[in-house]
């Protein structure tokens, strides 16, 4: 296999922990994994296969039949920008995609703590589809997203999802690709905290009211 495709690997496996959590979840020796990320011939076509697999890829192909679901939930010493994630993304859109992201985090709308929460991205070519969570106070640098991967609506601060706070299955758990798709196609701006506070001037309600009501509510499930 191509060094390239291996080293793309090798960032890949930050998606999903290290590169010796995939190779525990394909049951491969994780030294033989890791000498062959760096071009050594210590895993046969079989093993290969079960890595693929297991970052699903079977026969190098993204499989579209399902959502994908990455976590970058640590990162290197030297911090999320030592991960080559745009080399990473081609891996499984080598044709390019686009990008969005949960509106809260540092560069996001102020309506959550960055720390309260993972900020999360969703990625698709519209047949390849994928939710990346990344841990709280951590976020993709602006140099990490590029061609041939693009924001959705042309920058980042364009770019957010309709989701106005952290929930299942975007923060945990996997949607399903009706979901997916449902919230891709939803250009609508994600509610905020100062949407809130208009709201209530608007009808003439206090904060308090607002909050009594919240705690009276059935959510919508």
């Amino acid at each position: 296999m191509d060094q390239k495709i291996r080293d793309q690997i090798k960032e890949a496996c930050f998606f999903f922990g290290r590169p010796k959590t995939v190779a525990a979840s394909a049951g491969v020796d994780v030294s033989n994994f890791s000498k062959w990320l760096r071009g050594k011939p210590t895993l046969s076509d079989a093993n290969v296969g079960l890595v693929l697999n297991a970052m699903g890829l079977p026969n190098l192909r993204p499989d579209i039949t399902r959502v994908h679901t990455w976590h970058i939930s640590s990162v290197p010493m030297t911090g999320i920008t030592s991960i080559n994630v745009a080399s990473a993304f081609t891996l499984f859109l080598p044709n390019g995609g686009q990008i969005a992201r949960s509106p809260w985090g540092k560069r996001g709308l102020a309506n959550l703590n960055p720390f309260q929460a993972e900020v999360i991205y969703a990625l698709t070519d519209g047949r390849f589809r994928a939710v990346l969570r990344v841990v709280p106070g951590v976020q993709l640098q602006a140099s990490q997203i590029k061609s041939p991967i693009k924001w959705r609506g042309g920058t980042e601060a364009k770019s957010h999802l309709n989701l106005s706070e952290p929930g299942a299955p975007w923060s945990e758990g996997t949607p399903t690709i009706d979901k997916f798709d449902r919230l891709w196609n939803d250009h609508t701006p994600p509610a905020t905290v100062d949407d809130i506070r208009a709201a209530a001037r608007k009808v003439g309600i206090s904060y308090a009211d607002v909050v009594d009501l919240i705690r009276n509510s059935k959510p919508n499930r």
